[in-house]
């Protein structure tokens, strides 16, 4: 009986702790932002990482730059308020990011129309693009030029 109270008492100080985290998220969206950053940045398991800190992208910020940034842009009055690099080769720092709508960061957020399919295959034949430089080019992830060039996803058009 002792121990079941004990582990009520431990359950009870979790729970509390997990609602403190919660409200202070409410109050603070900015600090989620800022964990995030560092965690796709310097953090070889997060399943983006490949994409920042595996292409060398840092960040400098820190939580007080990501606050100045988050009221800066009013970003508590968009739906959907997302951090974007203003030049996507740079770095996390103060200069190059701002809150914008998350669906204005998504690189690219709608069907490849047939010209694009075949501008990338024919940049990618004629003009001797490697595929990394196409990915830029369209704002894309270089298994999607991939997937473009081979025909698996987009057949002729």
């Amino acid at each position: 009986m002792g121990y079941s109270n004990r582990n009520k008492t431990n359950d009870q100080k979790i729970g509390q702790g997990r609602e403190a985290s919660k409200k202070y998220l409410k109050e603070n969206p900015w600090v989620r932002c800022f964990l995030h950053i560092n965690w796709r940045c310097n953090n070889h398991k997060c399943p983006a990482y490949r994409y920042y800190g595996g292409r060398g992208i840092k960040t400098y910020l820190k939580l007080e730059d990501v606050k100045f940034l988050w009221h800066r842009d009013k970003a508590n009055k968009m739906k959907r308020p997302s951090i974007d690099r203003i030049n996507n080769d740079g770095h996390y720092e103060l200069s190059n990011c701002r809150f914008i709508e998350a669906s204005e960061n998504i690189k690219r957020n709608r069907p490849f129309s047939s010209k694009d399919i075949k501008k990338i295959r024919n940049a990618y034949f004629k003009e001797h693009r490697t595929q990394v430089e196409l990915a830029s080019r369209f704002g894309v992830r270089q298994t999607t030029i991939s997937n473009i060039v081979l025909k698996k996803h987009y057949p002729e058009v």
